[in-house]
């Protein structure tokens, strides 16, 4: 059986995706805040700097259930072949790693979000 990956590509908060879904672990990205009083159960978080810190993290986790929040400023400075690379990365995660990984890229439509996938 292999995880989940769902792309989100919206404006909706990222509380709304929280309180459906149970997560291990909650990587968000600089610009998103966040309100400890709106999580509903225990979840460790984690601020991604940059796009390497992100990759490793996902690479060596042992985590089963993700969800990923980046904002769409900070997701269009990335590099294009970064973003292709951590978009292989969290599919084979999800494939072989049986793990259930949320990307979502919060705020306006950005000029690299077609690379990541679907």
């Amino acid at each position: 059986m292999h995880g989940k990956l769902k792309i989100l590509k919206n404006n909706d908060t990222p509380y709304k995706i929280l309180d459906r879904n149970e997560m291990d672990l909650f990587l968000i990205s600089d610009g998103i805040r966040l309100n400890k009083n709106t999580l509903k159960y225990s979840v460790k978080i984690q601020r991604i700097l940059t796009p390497y810190q992100l990759l490793r993290t996902i690479s060596l986790s042992t985590y089963d259930n993700y969800y990923i929040v980046i904002e769409s400023r900070i997701f269009d400075s990335w590099k294009l072949m970064v973003i292709q690379e951590i978009y292989n990365v969290i599919k084979m995660k999800a494939y072989y790693h049986n793990s259930n990984i949320i990307f979502h890229i919060y705020g306006n439509k950005t000029v690299n979000e077609d690379l990541m996938g679907d």
